[in-house]
């Protein structure tokens, strides 16, 4: 069970919680930063596009093998997405 919260700590939380709520402007968006990381994830979904489509099957068993050298765990999410082609 976990402890319970002194009462500095509740009011420490609740103060950051309060000037969160006041500064919600000073968050922006880097519009650049959304470009990047859109065009990356788009890439990304092209090659496993690919990989479904155009690969080899010797390419495929040697990028499972990189996977598993590399303790990847998105490989079980994609294996998964293999298995309805």
């Amino acid at each position: 069970m976990a402890p319970l919260l002194m009462s500095e700590e509740i009011e420490f939380i609740s103060d950051k919680m309060e000037d969160l709520a006041e500064n919600k402007s000073s968050l922006k968006i880097v519009w650049k930063n959304v470009f990047l990381i859109g065009s990356l994830h788009i890439g990304a979904l092209y090659g496993a596009y690919l990989m479904i489509t155009a690969a080899k099957y010797q390419t495929v068993i040697a990028w499972y093998i990189f996977c598993l050298l590399s303790g990847k765990k998105n490989l079980e999410i994609f294996l998964y997405f293999l298995t309805f082609n």
